[in-house]
C-alpha cells in the first residue's frame, strides 16, 4: 500500500498556481460575448447516406420544439431592436379634425354648421446619465445571443439524435 501511493505521488504532474486569483475586468467580460460553436454543423453529410439526411432534414422542419426556439430567439432579437430605438428621440404627432352640425334653433344667429381641426407633436429624448439605456442594450444582447445558443443546441441534440436512432437501426 505504501507503494502505491509513492507511485501516484510520483505521477502528480507539477503545476505552478498563481498565488491569487483575478476576476476578468468588466471591459474583457463586456467584449467577450460566448457564441455557441457549431463545428461541422451538418456533419451527417459525411456519412454520405441520402435517407439520414432526408430524416434529418424531416426532423428539423417539423420539430415543434425547434419551431418554439426559433420564435423565440426571433422574439429576443426583435426586443434587441427595439431596446436600441431607446438611444435616440422620440416624437409622437396627432391630429384631429371634425365637423359638427346643430339645429338652426341653437345656433343664435352664427352658423349651424362648425369645423375643427387640433394637431399637436411631441419630442422627448432621455439622455442616459445612468446608463440604463446602455445597460438594457446590453442586457438584451446577452439574451439574444443566450437564445441564438440555445437554439444551436436544440438543433444539434436534435440531428444528433436521429442520427443515433438511424445507426442503431
Amino acid at each position: 500500500r505504501h507503494g502505491q501511493i509513492e507511485t501516484q505521488r510520483q505521477l502528480r504532474p507539477d503545476v505552478t498556481l498563481p498565488q491569487q486569483f483575478t476576476a476578468p475586468s468588466a471591459h474583457e467580460s463586456r467584449n467577450q460575448t460566448p457564441v455557441a460553436d457549431t463545428g461541422d454543423a451538418e456533419f451527417w453529410h459525411g456519412f454520405q447516406d441520402a435517407q439520414l439526411s432526408a430524416l434529418v432534414d424531416q426532423a428539423l422542419k417539423t420539430n415543434n420544439d425547434l419551431q418554439a426556439a426559433l420564435a423565440h430567439y426571433d422574439s429576443s432579437n426583435a426586443l434587441l431592436r427595439a431596446a436600441k430605438l431607446d438611444r435616440y428621440p422620440t416624437a409622437t404627432m396627432n391630429a384631429q379634425g371634425g365637423r359638427q352640425q346643430i339645429g338652426e334653433s341653437q345656433a343664435y344667429g352664427y352658423s349651424p354648421v362648425s369645423r375643427f381641426f387640433s394637431a399637436g407633436m411631441d419630442a422627448s429624448w432621455e439622455l442616459d446619465f445612468w446608463g440604463r439605456v446602455r445597460h438594457n442594450i446590453e442586457a438584451q444582447r446577452v439574451l439574444a445571443s443566450a437564445s441564438a445558443n440555445d437554439l444551436a443546441a436544440l438543433q444539434v441534440t436534435i440531428v444528433g439524435d436521429v442520427a443515433s436512432a438511424y445507426m442503431d437501426l
